[in-house]
């Protein structure tokens, strides 16, 4: 690592999930170093909110070519204990599992999360409901976004809309060609040759 200065730079985060527990969930994040920003989203199915905002933030810290000071803007109660009260480095001592013994939720993710942690230096400032960031508020739609991408690419769709979205109808398609079969026959392709 060198020893130029770091680069300071703003992260925003913002995580949904349909279902309590368990739903499906979208994750957005902005990252902000002066005048440019770059935007993330996605999405997860059978997931939980607390995931969601762990990969938001992991997603945007993995999007960073160098070690940076972010300052983390969130209204994740969540993440807010995760990077303030509870120690990273504390729980790989135990194997990343709680004082009782049992696993920790999330624990692929905060073990991500803890690599990342050691690259940079993170500050998080803690957003109220109330008075969310514009940035903020456009993460949640990211997550949006994140969620009604993956109902769009997994909600089947019947054979008169496929053919209404590509402009087509069933008049376009050929007569049926009675030598089909005869053609798809396994029998009737030319064999491989040793």
């Amino acid at each position: 690592m060198s020893d130029s200065p770091r680069k300071i730079l703003e992260l925003y985060t913002g995580a949904l999930c349909t279902g309590n527990p368990i739903g499906t969930g979208g994750w957005g994040s902005l990252l902000r170093f002066g005048s440019h920003t770059k935007e993330l989203f996605g999405h997860q199915p059978d997931t939980t909110l607390e995931r969601m905002e762990l990969f938001a933030l992991i997603s945007a810290l993995g999007a960073l070519k160098e070690p940076c000071k972010v300052k983390i803007f969130s209204s994740s109660k969540f993440l807010l204990e995760t990077l303030r009260t509870m120690s990273l480095s504390q729980w790989m001592g135990r194997a990343w599992k709680k004082e009782d013994g049992t696993e920790l939720p999330c624990r692929d993710l905060l073990m991500i999360l803890y690599f990342q942690s050691r690259k940079h230096q993170m500050t998080f400032v803690p957003c109220v409901s109330e008075h969310l960031p514009e940035d903020v508020k456009h993460c949640m739609q990211l997550a949006q976004t994140g969620i009604d991408e993956y109902v769009r690419i997994n909600t089947p769709i019947s054979e008169d809309e496929l053919f209404s979205q590509l402009g087509l109808s069933k008049d376009d398609l050929p007569e049926d060609d009675e030598n089909e079969e005869a053609i798809l026959d396994p029998q009737n392709l030319p064999s491989e040759q040793s």
